[in-house]
């Protein structure tokens, strides 16, 4: 991984941070992105300092906002010359109040499926400078259990917290599947991972009730060490070289919702995306 530029969105906690530790002890150059600029500055220095790399670069903005990701990526750019792996890991559970962001866009759905959108549109260009690109979506189990009403994108009509994050779940997956038939030809790798069960801090905008029950579950579920093995996998695996379009748990393909892998239905989401979001249709130079 010595040779590998690595950029992680929400790696300040969790499954990107675990990660981000695990690829700089590697060897990586590893970007993360921050929404606090305070709390990032202190990730960075002891991602810094447990690795022993210093190649450990900071990026801030808001994932939820178009202008703040697209601000990040063009810093991004201008600091450095291509991007090896993409791990769109940034994510929030299901507000329990619906949220829309300074776009109009629901809270949830914007942060854990437009900004892997946007993120894998405006960066697509910087990883086709690399020899062999990989992008890696984080979804969950909970895909499974949503629909999406295309009349309702943004749940305007309908809210609850769990269908919001399954719902940005599905999406993520489809999008997933979609955009590997758009870049498998240019050599970029796409697949998503369901890292299980993790205990994190996703729980944080929750009342404190519900943290409490969270925080009993504790010794159930895995560490975010644990919980980062198969984005490791993915991202450093010299045998995954060209292997897209794939759904992985604990480094093995899984099934997904099966409806997810209808092309017609990626194809609807890919289109539906580029028309909430206001951006040209080819995401291909």
């Amino acid at each position: 991984m010595r040779d590998k530029i690595v950029l992680i969105t929400g790696a300040t906690s969790g499954l990107g941070k675990a990660t981000a530790l695990n690829l700089a002890r590697r060897g990586a150059t590893v970007v993360i992105t921050c929404r606090n600029r305070e709390k990032g500055e202190v990730t960075q220095y002891e991602l810094i300092n447990q690795s022993d790399n210093s190649n450990i670069h900071l990026l801030q903005a808001d994932l939820s906002n178009k202008k703040e990701i697209k601000e990040l990526t063009e810093s991004f750019k201008n600091i450095f010359p291509r991007l090896d792996i993409l791990i769109n890991n940034a994510g929030i559970l299901g507000l329990t109040k619906r949220t829309e962001n300074k776009d109009g866009h629901e809270m949830t759905i914007a942060t854990n499926y437009l900004s892997q959108f946007l993120m894998s549109y405006y960066m697509q260009d910087w990883m086709l400078k690399s020899d062999e690109a990989r992008i890696i979506n984080l979804t969950s189990a909970t895909h499974k259990l949503a629909t999406i009403d295309w009349d309702d994108l943004m749940m305007k009509n309908r809210y609850q917290p769990f269908i919001a994050y399954s719902k940005s779940k599905l999406m993520v997956t489809i999008f997933t599947f979609e955009l590997a038939k758009k870049l498998k030809s240019r050599g970029v790798s796409v697949n998503c991972i369901d890292p299980g069960t993790v205990y994190t801090n996703i729980a944080h905008t929750y009342p404190n009730s519900f943290q409490f029950l969270y925080k009993l579950g504790e010794p159930f579920m895995q560490t975010p060490e644990k919980g980062a093995e198969t984005i490791i996998y993915l991202a450093s695996d010299k045998k995954l070289t060209g292997v897209t379009g794939n759904l992985y748990k604990k480094n093995k393909v899984i099934k997904p919702k099966k409806n997810s892998l209808d092309p017609t239905l990626g194809q609807k989401l890919w289109d539906e995306t580029i028309k909430l979001l206001n951006l040209q249709e080819n995401i291909l130079p």
